[in-house]
């Protein structure tokens, strides 16, 4: 319908149109409108009326136009009103340019989108494209913006991104980020962010920041991470950290743990762990460990004596270690 009216129809109602018309009409009619029209005569139009048009488009259509095209657009449109958008709107027209565009509008320019923007919009962006924004505006600037922004970004990235930037400006990320930065970075994020530090790096991080990391990740995903880096984070958890990890991730954690790393735990971190994950091996239907009646199996039921005080790591180290009660458990789907 739109090409037998012809492009001179669509130019007299897209001049007859405002921002909120278009974006109630939705992306695909708008961009339909577009390609009848033409673009050059869209651009022709000003900046002001290229605002209206490109708000009522989405990704799908910045990226069916082309790169180019979609910086023109920009480019008319003026870099300064694209920031007034909202991060909705910046991601969608960001997720259709290349590093090429990102390094023509410049770091600063770069750092004003990344202010506008938040978590789910570096995520729908697309993590080749949040790089790249980052790799513009460098590293130093994020760091000025404060813990919040910088975990905006993180959740943005993959595992590809976080290797890109490297393990030591990765490590400055997440030192600055709190246990709440981290527990809301997102699987993907939150795994290539663990893969691309080694043990020694993440030993360097609060118990509080490793429960948060650790709880941003899903059972299956952490069964799946390397040894060095799951042992580190564990065997630096405190008590309350482990314990506030979900039990499902806990358990891949441990299904990824040598066994000798597990008996290389304090008897508190154990203890946690088997409560965290239900012990459900032992037939407790999920309770807690502690409300197990086993006393051979039961750390609150051993009477408090020297001689208990003496003997009661090595039977729990004999505990764990003779069970292998982690290397087989196969972590719960978190669907």
């Amino acid at each position: 319908h739109f090409e037998t009216m012809g492009g001179a129809q669509m130019a007299d109602f897209v001049d007859a149109m405002n921002m909120e018309n278009f974006q109630a009409m939705g992306g695909d009619q708008t961009f339909a409108m577009v390609e009848v029209m033409g673009l050059d005569a869209v651009l022709d139009t000003g900046s002001e009326k290229v605002l209206d048009v490109a708000s009522g488009m989405n990704m799908e259509n910045f990226q069916s136009m082309g790169a180019d095209q979609t910086f023109a657009m920009a480019e008319t449109m003026g870099f300064d009103q694209m920031t007034g958008m909202g991060g909705g709107n910046i991601a969608d027209m960001m997720g259709a340019m290349d590093q090429g565009h990102f390094e023509a509008m410049g770091g600063a320019q770069m750092a004003d989108f990344v202010d506008a923007m938040n978590m789910e919009n570096f995520q729908s962006m697309g993590a080749d494209q949040t790089l790249g924004m980052l790799d513009t505006m460098g590293l130093d600037t994020l760091m000025d913006m404060g813990s919040s922004k910088i975990a905006d970004v993180a959740g943005g990235l993959d595992k590809d991104g976080f290797q890109s930037i490297g393990s030591e400006q990765v490590l400055e990320m997440a030192a600055v980020m709190d246990s709440n930065n981290l527990a809301s970075l997102g699987d993907s994020a939150a795994a290539g962010m663990i893969e691309t530090l080694t043990g020694e790096q993440l030993g360097t991080l609060g118990s509080d920041q490793l429960a948060g990391l650790a709880g941003s990740l899903d059972g299956n995903t952490a069964s799946s991470l390397g040894s060095e880096q799951v042992s580190s984070m564990v065997s630096n958890m405190e008590v309350s950290g482990i314990s506030s990890v979900g039990g499902s991730v806990m358990e891949g954690m441990m299904a990824a743990l040598p066994d000798d790393h597990v008996t290389d735990l304090e008897i508190g971190q154990q203890g946690a762990i088997l409560d965290n994950i239900g012990a459900d091996f032992l037939g407790s239907d999920g309770v807690g460990f502690g409300d197990i009646e086993v006393a051979e199996t039961t750390f609150d039921q051993i009477t408090a004596t020297e001689e208990t005080e003496v003997t009661q790591g090595p039977a729990s180290q004999d505990f764990f270690s003779g069970a292998d009660l982690f290397s087989e458990a196969a972590p719960a789907s978190t669907g």
